[in-house]
């Protein structure tokens, strides 16, 4: 052996020794780095490695820390669609590493639940044509795992979804399919107006609320704020199907999506989220600005933070009164006190059943307005927003802010049906441009009641009411789903206001007036004790076995999941309100069971049904045998005992989907639920009544029912 070949083997075993220097995950090829701002770089080495970077005629040195973590900071640089490498390598293993194709320009965090998070693929009005026009190399995407990442305790590991193949990708039509909706069309009308390349990071989960994104040790420090999401009556610390991992726990979300992204440099964040947490509109102001904050402190710096308003949506189940989306959306607002805050109003976007509206291009539109105006100030971003109001005899004349040239009415289409290309569907609720629609005006009662409106000057509307002598207050768009279409010239809409300082309504279930159902003269009454054989009403509309023995029907031997037996004669007219109840015992635990009512046929109805030797109650709604639709659900007080007697009673308002819901134990008589619930929009109303059993058991006489008792009148 030679002496420089044993040279050469001693200098190729030493370097063996030394790991690989690594970027972090978040440093890959076709990346976006920020413009204007010093930019961290980072990964791992061995602990003591020196560490050299290059990029764009800067070298910046650093040494690995014992943790073999290391970092530079790279100087501000001005935006460049020039695709140049970026290296790093170690002097003391010599290991070197490119990345290629990197720009420079605007990176922006697409955060929030899941009108953030679904993706274009999910939404069958965009997936085909509308993401074709997705196609624009100087937008580059990355995206953390879909669904996000929950963790314990703060995190660093970058989890990269499948289908990014471990990178940054350009924006093309079949990426763009796996991207966040709202998040691709940002993108997209942002760099055209920009002129520079687009940075987006995608780290979303739905269905979550605030608590879930802010670090525990913050919260901590506030319990007069988060105590009642921290204590183990949260139902997030239950691991579960909904929730594996405890990953919608508090903070696990922040732990294992948010913080591996920290310090990436970003020019801002867009934000989609509150509809998780539309029961807290009187702390979601305070805890939204705190998410703000605390990312921003974590950041080091106040970036730019963008969120969207909720859209309209008319099925918020345990919201009777239908205007706490409303309030949340007024909370929402809280944020703009903070500085480099702006709001995207997407007023005249959303759909009546779906929380999930198809039309999320005017969503992304709108942010990337906010954006491109941050450095052209020219650009007409905002909506109109409420500015004052002033009582002039028997009007109200509000001033706004942001009209640009002027006020005007515009025509605005909102599906009701799910799944359907917005504005088309037949259903639709449509506001023609000659009608000036969505305010409310009140007296010294403080109950509004719609109002005429008309523009009366570049940024003056005047409101009023022929029913209101002496008004005191306006309100626009005061609603879940309100349908309401004043904008600016610029295209954008007006905000949802309110001139009131008014306290928020009880949206308790114990707020509402229950007598709204009550009947008050009877016109039809149809009773079974069932002390003989059933009747020929009675008509068994699934394979179950069902029959009268000794004072009561039993029902079992099952072969299916759904079961009705309706009495042909327990209907209604169209008009009329109904009032049925019958008792029931069960032999089996987890086993379902109450009354049906509104049937039309085996595949059509709807059901109140209790679940034994569980608290669980719900009202589903069965349209041609689908997916079973949750209308309510709640626990009652306490468990429905397997061989315990209960009392079921629906009072109801069919054909205005009102529903007043009383469950007792008939043993001692005391209530162990009572529930008033308004469906937005019932599907079908006025059939027959009947008994309901749920469950796949073949166990026989697993149910038994007595004194059914059908009533209906005015």
């Amino acid at each position: 052996m030679t002496k420089r070949f044993l040279i050469w083997v001693v200098s190729c075993f030493a370097a063996s020794l030394f790991a690989e220097v690594k970027l972090n995950p978040l440093f890959t090829d076709h990346m976006v780095l920020q413009r204007n701002h010093a930019t961290p770089v980072y990964g791992t080495a061995d602990p003591g490695e020196n560490i050299t970077v290059e990029f764009a005629g800067q070298v910046k040195t650093a040494v690995a820390g014992e943790n073999g973590e290391w970092k530079v900071t790279l100087d501000p640089m001005p935006a460049s669609s020039k695709p140049r490498s970026l290296s790093v390598q170690s002097t003391i293993g010599h290991h070197k590493s490119s990345i290629v194709d990197v720009l420079v320009g605007d990176v922006w965090l697409c955060a929030g639940q899941s009108n953030m998070a679904t993706e274009i693929r999910l939404y069958p009005t965009l997936r085909e044509a509308k993401a074709d026009v997705l196609n624009n190399s100087q937008v580059r995407m990355f995206k953390f795992q879909r669904e996000g990442i929950g963790a314990e305790k703060p995190s660093k590991e970058v989890v990269i979804d499948a289908p990014f193949q471990n990178s940054w990708q350009k924006m093309t039509p079949a990426m763009a399919r796996e991207f966040s909706a709202t998040g691709a069309f940002f993108g997209n009308a942002l760099q055209p107006m920009a002129g520079i390349p687009i940075g987006l990071l995608y780290a979303n989960r739905g269905g979550t609320a605030v608590n879930q994104w802010l670090p525990m040790e913050f919260m901590q420090s506030k319990p007069e704020l988060y105590a009642p999401f921290l204590g183990a009556d949260n139902p997030w610390w239950t691991d579960g199907p909904r929730n594996p991992g405890l990953i919608r726990a508090p903070s696990r979300l922040f732990n294992g999506t948010i913080h591996p992204v920290i310090p990436f440099a970003i020019r801002g964040c867009i934000w989609y989220q509150g509809e998780s947490d539309d029961r807290y509109s009187d702390i979601y102001g305070e805890m939204f600005s705190d998410l703000i904050t605390v990312w921003r402190n974590l950041w080091g710096y106040d970036f730019q933070f963008l969120f969207v308003q909720l859209a309209p949506y008319d099925v918020v189940g345990w919201d009777a009164r239908r205007e706490a989306w409303a309030f949340l959306r007024e909370a929402q607002d809280a944020a703009l006190a903070l500085p480099n805050t702006a709001r995207a109003v997407i007023i005249d976007s959303g759909e009546q059943l779906d929380i999930h509206p198809q039309n999320k291009q005017p969503v992304g539109e709108r942010l990337a307005l906010l954006a491109a105006n941050l450095d052209q100030p020219d650009i007409e971003a905002h909506s109109p927003e409420f500015d004052t109001a002033e009582v002039v005899g028997s009007k109200i004349r509000v001033t706004f802010k942001y009209a640009a040239s002027g006020l005007e009415a515009r025509r605005v289409a909102m599906n009701k049906n799910k799944r359907i290309e917005p504005g088309t569907d037949p259903e639709a609720f449509v506001i023609e441009a000659d009608t000036l629609a969505g305010f409310t005006v009140c007296g010294e009662d403080h109950k509004f009641v719609p109002a005429k409106a008309r523009i009366t000057g570049t940024n003056t509307v005047e409101v009023w009411a022929d029913s209101v002598d002496a008004p005191v207050a306006v309100r626009y768009g005061w609603a879940n789903f309100p349908l309401c279409n004043l904008y600016n010239s610029a295209g954008l809409p007006a905000c949802p206001f309110r001139s009131d300082h008014f306290p928020p309504p009880d949206f308790s279930e114990s707020g509402l007036d229950v007598s709204a159902a009550q009947i008050q003269q009877v016109q039809k009454e149809v009773r079974d004790d069932f002390s003989g054989e059933l009747p020929n009403v009675w008509e068994n509309l699934h394979t179950a076995g069902w029959q009268a023995v000794d004072g009561h029907v039993q029902a079992g031997a099952f072969s299916g999941s759904h079961y009705v037996l309706a009495n042909n004669d327990a209907t209604a007219d169209e008009d009329m309100k109904i009032d049925v109840s019958v008792s029931i015992s069960s032999a089996g635990r987890n086993a379902w069971g109450g009354l049906a009512f509104n049937v039309q046929n085996a595949n059509s109805f709807y059901v109140l049904r209790i679940k034994f030797d569980t608290g669980a109650y719900q009202l589903l709604r069965m349209v041609d045998g689908g997916k079973p639709l949750v209308v309510d659900s709640a626990n009652a007080s306490r468990k429905f005992e397997v061989g315990g007697v209960y009392s079921l009673r629906l009072q109801s308002v069919p054909k205005q989907g009102f529903y007043a819901v009383t469950i007792r134990d008939a043993g001692n008589d005391d209530v162990m639920l009572a529930r008033v619930k308004v469906e937005a929009a019932p599907v079908f109303v006025s059939a027959r009544a009947g008994l309901y059993c749920g469950s796949k058991t073949a166990q026989p006489d697993l149910f038994v029912f007595d004194d059914f008792v059908f009533k209906a009148g005015k």
